[in-house]
């Protein structure tokens, strides 16, 4: 298991573009294994469990909606392909 691990992650880091593997340090949860790994899911957790998601729902919505609703109404052009009907 453990070559394994030393394996994927040398794919891992070895796939992304320079800037990005920047970020792919030890202290990268996805490349975590064993303890530093249990101890970062036990550390974040308790806002990415479902009930903390839950109460994220009506920002993401309510920012979801201003964002469309100033992009149609936007005098100037779209941005990011957004199309007006």
């Amino acid at each position: 298991m453990a070559d394994f691990l030393h394996v994927d992650r040398d794919i891992a880091e070895s796939s992304l573009p320079p800037p990005l593997q920047e970020l792919m340090t030890e202290r990268n949860t996805l490349l975590q294994t064993g303890h530093r790994h249990f101890a970062s899911r036990r550390m974040m957790s308790p806002v990415l469990d479902l009930e903390a998601l839950k109460t994220y729902l009506p920002i993401i919505e309510k920012r979801a909606e201003d964002y469309v609703n100033r992009t149609w109404h936007s005098p100037g052009p779209l941005k990011n392909g957004d199309v007006k009907e």
